[in-house]
């Protein structure tokens, strides 16, 4: 079964670790979507995704095969209480791929936009950079959560 990263598990050694079963497939955009940091228990935001007509989000689809790995990474996601598991479409360059993502539950979570912390951005940016995917996207998240112009400038 396929899985769309698009947060923390885009650092590949992350990934490895609570699923070693996992392959990376192909790098991935989603479209009618939009990357966001929001926070529940952390102190400092986290990845998130919200649906949002125009925009899109990249990220990695990684393959799944083993039982026990969808049920870790459900837990480090906390699922159900922090995120859902949704099917999401997702455009690669062989073509569409449905896949299992995780958005977070707006309903647990009103108001709670946050900043991410220094070390999670470099955490972020380990993985886009190992599937060279856009560093703008996290700039552009970063401006969304914080309704600033600045955020922390990875792409100038």
């Amino acid at each position: 079964m396929l899985y769309f990263a698009y947060g923390s598990n885009l650092n590949w050694q992350r990934m490895r670790g609570r699923c070693p079963s996992s392959k990376p497939i192909a790098r991935g955009i989603l479209h009618g979507w939009q990357l966001e940091f929001r926070a529940k228990h952390h102190k400092t935001g986290v990845a998130n995704i919200f649906e949002d007509k125009g925009n899109k989000v990249h990220g990695m689809l990684y393959e799944i095969e083993d039982c026990e790995d969808w049920q870790h990474l459900d837990s480090c996601e906390g699922v159900p209480s922090t995120y859902y598991k949704k099917w999401v479409e997702v455009e690669t360059r062989q073509g569409t791929e449905l896949a299992i993502t995780y958005v977070m539950n707006r309903k647990l979570t009103p108001g709670y936009n946050k900043l991410p912390s220094q070390e999670y951005i470099a955490h972020l940016a380990k993985g886009y950079d190992k599937w060279v995917l856009p560093l703008q996207e996290i700039d552009k998240a970063i401006n969304i959560t914080s309704n600033s112009k600045e955020g922390f400038a990875l792409c100038k």
